[in-house]
């Protein structure tokens, strides 16, 4: 589904303080620029994704199969030497294990400067990089930063997501919690009401998230509240949790381009047909959401969000992700290059940027794919010191 944020009209310019673009007569939005800022041929830009998701491989994928590839190099580098994520990359790097975060900040800095990085796309330490985007600045590198530094940390923490979007987006009923007694007491609060559920408030790919049941079979995100105690107290610490109204409706993900807080386009998912097909729908009330969150929290390339229906199929935030989602290819099978306009747009802000209208109603799943596996290149030999 093809969004600007605020539909402008032809002719008519929208912006903020990094990207201008202009509506055409053929649907197009064509950034503006002036001759300081665009070169046409760029044959040396090299971009760097560091230790992202495997789901790297399906966005890299998909740059190369855009109508018009953008004219880069790329670089993909993790720790594990069978990461599937190097098979669509044109080079593969086996980064140090067991670094802290400002020595990880200068072995990338020491790699820019060895394999001539102009561009990185953070994904290990991807706060702590963009906080330190000066520092690539002075090698000649640019970061890609998924949200401003002062913004980015928070959006891993579900509470502050929460608390900043209230009376802007739906938000299920929930409590923070601090110790496992206060959890127990925030369940009896919402249990009076209704099912609920429990989950850290930062984790990735659902983990640590529990429906909690009366009584009945368990499985790995159900459980009893006795049976959820237990788990939490065999721990040998607590984070903060939500504790939250369970959602029984079907669940939404958003896949997203930005270019700093404009939304460019946006696939919608409908999950919950069967544990590996989705649907891609046309939900304009969740593209507002999308467009109101992304513009608050000034997101740039691609990122994720979640939404989730109650009882009377109304939708309310789950989180939101500044990262690519694992299943964004199923996404892009609407025809929209998500992975081809973000990075069009962020990297190369002079090239025009052509939408299609997504398709929607259709089914969608994953299927394996063989490919042939590149062996990561030794670490470079540097010095972090320089």
């Amino acid at each position: 589904m093809l969004i600007a944020s605020t539909a402008p009209e032809v002719g008519a310019d929208f912006h903020d303080a990094d990207c201008t673009f202009q509506q055409s007569t053929a649907g197009e939005l064509r950034p503006k620029f002036t001759e300081q800022r665009f070169t046409m041929q760029q044959p040396s830009t090299r971009v760097w994704f560091n230790r992202h998701f495997s789901t790297i491989g399906r966005v890299l994928l998909l740059l190369r199969q855009a109508h018009d590839p953008l004219p880069i190099w790329t670089c993909v580098s993790h720790r594990h030497a069978h990461f599937s994520g190097f098979a669509t990359a044109d080079h593969a790097l086996l980064e140090p294990a067991g670094l802290d975060a400002p020595s990880y900040l200068e072995w990338c800095l020491a790699t820019v400067r060895k394999l001539g990085i102009t561009h990185l796309v953070p994904g290990h330490e991807q706060s702590y990089l963009t906080a330190h985007s000066s520092a690539f600045a002075e090698v000649g590198c640019t970061l890609i930063q998924a949200a401003p530094a002062k913004i980015l940390p928070n959006l891993h923490r579900k509470e502050w997501v929460y608390e900043q979007l209230v009376g802007l987006v739906p938000l299920p009923a929930y409590r923070l919690v601090s110790t496992i007694d206060d959890a127990l007491e925030a369940i009896d609060q919402l249990r009076l009401e209704g099912e609920v559920s429990v989950k850290p408030t930062v984790s990735v790919y659902g983990r640590g998230f529990y429906r909690l049941i009366e009584e009945g079979p368990v499985s790995s995100d159900v459980e009893t509240v006795p049976g959820w105690e237990g788990r939490a107290r065999a721990r040998e610490t607590f984070d903060p949790h939500l504790v939250m109204r369970y959602l029984p409706g079907p669940e939404y993900s958003v896949d997203l381009a930005a270019c700093h807080g404009q939304l460019l386009a946006c696939a919608i998912r409908k999950k919950g047909e069967a544990d590996k097909v989705q649907n891609l729908v046309e939900h304009r009330e969740l593209v507002g959401y999308a467009t109101a969150m992304v513009n608050l929290f000034k997101v740039n390339g691609l990122a994720n969000i979640q939404f989730k229906e109650d009882a009377d199929g109304r939708p309310f935030l789950l989180e939101i992700n500044p990262r690519a989602s694992g299943g964004l290819g199923m996404a892009c099978v609407s025809g929209i290059n998500l992975p081809d306009i973000a990075y069009r747009a962020t990297i190369f802000p002079g090239l025009p940027l052509h939408i299609p209208k997504g398709r929607t109603g259709i089914r969608v799943t994953e299927i394996s794919l063989a490919v042939e596996l590149p062996r990561p290149e030794p670490l470079p030999v540097v010095d972090t010191a320089a």
